[in-house]
């Protein structure tokens, strides 16, 4: 069951660059979304379903640092390193599969996921944003049309995302209360369904009243 969100003075929740993630963080939430995601957002439907957004995405990615050869040999089209990202995240595929599939070692398969989340996670601070202005307005309203609730900046619900393996440092805090090893994660949307704000990464133990800066 998600919850409302109410606002009532412009919020300061804007990250500094000092603040965005950090390498640390960045293989946490890789880890998280691939034990996340589900077959619903297998490749083939991401090609046929949204093949404009695929489009759009491998536009805003493609310039990133990440997909420059640095050496003689030329890195393998984003396309392709985009496909293998979301084989290995959307679906049940295990990573021999994979390999199999595509002709390419097990080395080569994290390389590819690694620089298309690093890519991804870039954009989080010009695509994860807190409404201000107009926008807040526009989302103020589009809430009022569904609920006829005043004043909804958002709706915000939690998930445990499953570990494979027990953490090696204090496992005992990521067993959550359903025996599984896990971390939370928390997010935000609009009327819309877009997320305007995200954590991740508390140990599964942690109660969900203490995570992120909500509350």
């Amino acid at each position: 069951m998600y919850s409302y969100i109410y606002s009532d003075n412009e919020s300061n929740n804007s990250d500094s660059e000092e603040e965005l993630l950090n390498a640390e963080d960045d293989e946490i939430i890789l880890l998280g979304l691939c034990t996340l995601l589900d077959s619903r957002y297998l490749e083939s439907r991401f090609r046929s379903d949204i093949a404009k957004s695929q489009e759009c995405l491998i536009n805003n990615i493609e310039i990133h640092t990440v997909f420059q050869s640095t050496g003689n040999k030329q890195q393998a089209p984003v396309e392709l390193q985009l496909a293998i990202f979301l084989r290995r995240v959307g679906s049940k595929d295990d990573i021999f599969s994979i390999c199999s599939r595509y002709g390419i070692s097990e080395g080569t398969v994290y390389l590819y996921c690694k620089r298309i989340m690093l890519a991804i996670l870039s954009l989080k601070s010009s695509l994860v944003v807190w409404p201000t202005g107009q926008i807040r307005k526009m989302v103020h309203s589009g809430f009022k049309d569904i609920g006829g609730f005043n004043n909804v900046i958002g709706t915000i619900d939690g998930t445990h995302i499953i570990l494979g393996i027990a953490p090696l440092k204090q496992p005992e805090i990521y067993w959550n209360r359903k025996k599984k090893y896990s971390i939370q994660c928390q997010g935000i949307v609009d009327y819309r369904g877009i997320f305007i704000d995200y954590e991740i990464g508390w140990p599964g133990l942690v109660h969900d009243a203490k995570d992120g800066i909500i509350y």
